[in-house]
């Protein structure tokens, strides 16, 4: 008769045991948010990493806006003061690229972004346009086309990693994608007054 009594504490034991696993494991996926946000800040402003869109998203003048770096990965990215502070003083833009490149939907990305954002952010009226227009239903813009009154942002790759100004004509180009938009969200926080 003692043999059953022993088994039968081996079985209230391992049944304890496999609910207290079980309990556990409750508090565990509880407790576990793989959606769990990572903070950070750049002076007045907070920056939330979005797990899923892979962007960090902040509001600035009250608006929700989101970017892929934080200002801290790219403020030592340097940028003429004078082509900022001209960019800034525009109250027409025109913001094209060539849509026949590889790099045309990180391109266009771009100019959809600050077609959406300058309205709202710098009161400027934007214009789209494309290098080579062929098929499309947008202008064909260039610098060509650039004037005081309607300047003219071209997006593009190049050689360098860089903004510069030629004349009425803003460039943004850089060798690589990870370049070009590192220093796409280094223009987009100096023009919204992030980094000064």
């Amino acid at each position: 008769m003692a043999k059953p009594e022993k088994k039968n504490k081996v079985g209230i034991y391992l049944t304890i045991f496999l609910a207290g696993i079980m309990i556990l494991s409750v508090f565990g996926v509880m407790t576990y948010n793989p959606d769990q946000q990572q903070t950070y800040y750049y002076g007045d402003y907070k920056f939330i990493f979005n797990n899923q869109k892979l962007q960090y998203t902040t509001k600035i003048r009250e608006v929700p806006l989101s970017f892929t770096y934080i200002p801290n990965d790219v403020e030592s990215l340097t940028l003429s003061k004078e082509t900022i502070t001209n960019l800034k003083n525009t109250r027409v833009l025109a913001i094209t690229y060539d849509p026949f490149v590889t790099e045309s939907s990180i391109l266009g990305m771009m100019q959809f972004i600050l077609e959406s954002e300058l309205p709202r952010m710098n009161k400027m009226i934007v214009q789209r346009g494309l290098l080579n227009a062929t098929g499309y239903a947008l202008p064909e813009i260039s610098c060509a086309n650039a004037t005081s009154a309607i300047p003219v942002l071209t997006l593009r790759m190049g050689d360098l990693a860089e903004l510069r100004q030629e004349g009425s004509c803003f460039i943004l180009q850089a060798p690589t994608q990870q370049q070009l938009l590192q220093h796409f969200d280094r223009l987009r926080y100096e023009l919204y007054g992030v980094i000064q």
